[in-house]
This record gives structure tokens, C-alpha cells and sequence, in this order.
């Protein structure tokens, strides 16, 4: 008897913990707020990037090496997550956003100037009431 007692209350102690959360525990999961930004067609070698964002001009340089790629400083700051001939993400959610690529060796440039249309992103869904989620918004720079 007394095992049985002991696997019931064994059986009940971790399914409770799982029942509960019933995937609604608000955790800021897999949520950053910010930009992606698209290159198309991709970009074949290093780029120079001129942003302007509500005014403040930055500038950084995507460096294409033997490895891959990698990305030089920022000159105002702003934070970045990493670039490829792809494209790049700013952590940055501005209202006005000016962007210029250029390839060093001349084979590739475009520019955009948007207003980005932000969506709010609910990694755990809508019942966390928006306490765990941020904005995201995706462009695209077109060459030419």
C-alpha cells in the first residue's frame, strides 16, 4: 500500500508542473526586437552599410573572409546580429529607416529608405498578453 501511495503522489508531483504551464508560461523565448535586413540578389564580397535611422547616420563594414563572414564595428553604436551576402539584422526598431549597401569591389549597390511596417511577435502566443513579446520587421535592399 504504501508504495502505491508513493508512486501516486510521485506521478502526481511531476505531472502537476507540467499540466500547469500548458505551454502558457510567458518567457521572453526566442523574442528579439529589431530589423532583418534582405540583400537581393545576395551580395558575393564585402560591403560597406551607411544606415540612417530616425536621423542618427551609422555605418558598418560586412567583411567576407576565407571562413565566411564577419562584421566590422559600428560607428554610433548600433547593435547588429551578425551579416552574411544574404543580409543583416539590426537591433533597432526605429520609425524611419534609411539603408545603402555598397560591395567594395563595385559589383553590387542599392539603397532603400522605408518606414518599416513592425509586427508584434508572441513567441509564447496571444495569452501572455503581450507582456513577452517585441516588434520585428523585415526589408529588402534590391540591387541596383
Amino acid at each position: 500500500m504504501k508504495l502505491k501511495t508513493l508512486l501516486w503522489i510521485g506521478a502526481t508531483l511531476v505531472t502537476v508542473p507540467f499540466a500547469s504551464g500548458c505551454g502558457y508560461d510567458c518567457t521572453v523565448m526566442g523574442c528579439f526586437a529589431g530589423i532583418e535586413v534582405a540583400l537581393m540578389p545576395s551580395v558575393s564580397s564585402t560591403y560597406d552599410v551607411e544606415l540612417v535611422l530616425d536621423g542618427v547616420v551609422d555605418a558598418f563594414t560586412c567583411i567576407k573572409t576565407e571562413d565566411g563572414w564577419s562584421v566590422g564595428d559600428s560607428t554610433e553604436g548600433v547593435l547588429w546580429f551578425g551579416c552574411d551576402g544574404f543580409g543583416f539584422r539590426l537591433d533597432a526598431t526605429p520609425e524611419t529607416l534609411g539603408i545603402s549597401v555598397a560591395a567594395q569591389d563595385g559589383s553590387w549597390t542599392g539603397s532603400i529608405s522605408e518606414s518599416p511596417d513592425y509586427r508584434f511577435y508572441q513567441p509564447n502566443g496571444p495569452k501572455c498578453d503581450g507582456a513577452y513579446g517585441c516588434d520585428q520587421a523585415e526589408l529588402t535592399v534590391p540591387k541596383g
